[in-house]
């Protein structure tokens, strides 16, 4: 690791090489020298440095005031009252029956969805009313130049707004490189989408770490259900994070995307025998040539 000595000699900048020794990172915070700085830091030197920044650690600032006291506990919200809550606003800010029906293109039937997309999709629906997963998380779902909103408990798709080729790029650019071809060939990109302030609204601050849980289970639930309907899913969770929000049309901070899953249909199984007698050059052939699993 090269280090920048804030000193100098004979009116030049001395470089520094250290190396680290096998206790480091082992359970300490190595506090640094004032006129220290990193020149290429790994997330692990960033880690270990945190506290020289004055800026502090975000997640160990937000760790340290969310924490709950007996007191905390005691003046918690009840299941009942959770429940409450998210029954009226499923039957209120997730009911879009009073669209006029004039106004072609606002809803989609999940029947009309092909698969595995449609019935994934309306799997999740129903799981996550039964659930509550859809209440601190939303499904987010591009697919055919738009983006469509998962209500729960629907059997319709909501469209909220039109994405354009040039859009559609910058989401596939925002996923993770080893990724991307997924992601560009992909039928359908799901947005696991991040709602806290559902949550904080009886939890306060503790609310947004059981919004996170939820969005992974939800996660889990949707990449689940995608692959028993026969689609082969594909995560990302590393992306940029300022690309995906502006394709979805969200803030970043009342709301957020938390995973995004790119939907393609998986490859049929080939029948039995269909490969005897080749060759593994056939096969490498056959590959070269796009065949591949038919």
């Amino acid at each position: 690791m090269a280090t920048l000595s804030d000193h100098q000699k004979n009116n030049r900048i001395v470089f520094e090489t250290v190396e680290p020794g096998y206790e480091h990172g082992v359970e300490q915070t190595v506090l640094s020298g004032p006129h220290l700085q990193l020149l290429a830091p790994t997330p692990r030197d960033l880690y270990q440095h945190r506290l020289h920044d004055v800026d502090g650690s975000v997640s160990e600032t937000y760790q340290a005031n969310a924490r709950w006291r007996l007191s905390d506990l005691d003046a918690a919200p009840s299941d009942n009252e959770a429940q409450q809550l998210r029954a009226w606003f499923l039957a209120s800010g997730r009911t879009y029956s009073t669209i006029e029906e004039n106004v072609p293109g606002v809803q989609l039937a999940l029947t009309d969805v092909p698969s595995p997309l449609g019935p994934a999709l309306a799997a999740v629906a129903r799981l996550g009313a039964e659930s509550g997963l859809l209440y601190g998380s939303d499904v987010v779902v591009l697919w055919r130049g738009a983006t469509w909103l998962l209500p729960a408990s629907s059997s319709h798709l909501v469209r909220m707004r039109l994405v354009g080729p040039k859009l559609q790029r910058r989401l596939v650019r925002a996923a993770p490189v080893d990724k991307r071809a997924a992601f560009d060939t992909a039928s359908a990109i799901v947005s696991v989408t991040t709602v806290p302030w559902r949550v904080e609204i009886l939890q306060g601050p503790r609310g947004y770490r059981v919004a996170l849980q939820q969005s992974g289970l939800l996660l889990t639930v949707l990449v689940q259900t995608l692959a028993r309907a026969g689609g082969a899913p594909t995560v990302a969770t590393d992306f940029a994070d300022i690309e995906v929000d502006t394709v979805f049309d969200q803030d970043g901070v009342e709301r957020f995307t938390t995973a995004l899953v790119a939907v393609s249909a998986a490859a049929a199984p080939r029948p039995p025998g269909a490969d005897a007698g080749r060759t593994p050059e056939d096969a490498v052939t056959a590959a070269d040539h796009g065949e591949g699993a038919r």
